[in-house]
């Protein structure tokens, strides 16, 4: 099972870099002191999350069969009844929440697609005003407009100047449209995390 999360994992950092809302994350970042009836336990989160809000929250990356085991329910309500006590958001994700289709296989596709070197905000914003000048574009459209300009569409994708509806199987094809026009088009983890 460890391998089974530790994939699963690696997953959620491809949806996190993808995540406009995401500013940052690290893996395994604190130990958390929890108490559990009269004993002091400790809990070491999966992930901590920086949005781009300011606000921070621990993800714990479980199969869902793992869920159902009272010793591992019991301590993961424990763990957030206590960070709950400080404002800590905490959340629970699973294979379901992570591996939700196509949003992940389109999210791979555009990694694929991706240009290689990397793309300052700045340059990404004059991506986004290229675009913007020429009406609306496919992905396809969109990477002969930004030719010569060391731009593509999957990377202003990416990167949330653009957004595109990732709940359908996506290709050049796909409008895009940029992620102003549009705040419900951008990339979220989990519906009910809201990023």
């Amino acid at each position: 099972m460890v391998e089974f999360e530790e994939l699963l994992e690696l997953d959620l950092m491809h949806l996190m870099e993808a995540a406009p809302a995401v500013a940052a994350y690290r893996q395994q970042p604190i130990d958390v002191q929890y108490p559990d009836g009269d004993v002091l336990r400790t809990y070491t989160p999966d992930l901590e999350v920086l949005l781009t809000s300011g606000e921070a929250l621990y993800i714990e990356v479980k199969p869902q069969d793992r869920l159902s085991d009272p010793e591992t329910s019991n301590k993961l309500d424990a763990v957030r009844t206590h960070l709950e006590r400080d404002n800590v958001r905490f959340e629970v994700l699973t294979c379901t929440d992570i591996r939700r289709q196509p949003r992940l296989d389109n999210i791979r596709w555009l990694y694929q697609q991706a240009g290689t070197t990397p793309v300052t905000p700045g340059a990404a914003a004059f991506g986004g005003r290229q675009l913007a000048s020429s009406g609306p574009h496919t992905i396809g459209s969109a990477r002969a407009k930004l030719r010569g300009t060391g731009l593509d569409p999957a990377t202003l994708l990416l990167m949330g100047v653009c957004a595109c509806d990732l709940d359908q199987p996506v290709s050049h094809e796909t409008p895009i449209h940029l992620a102003e026009e549009h705040s419900d088009g951008r990339f979220l983890i989990s519906s009910r995390l809201g990023f």
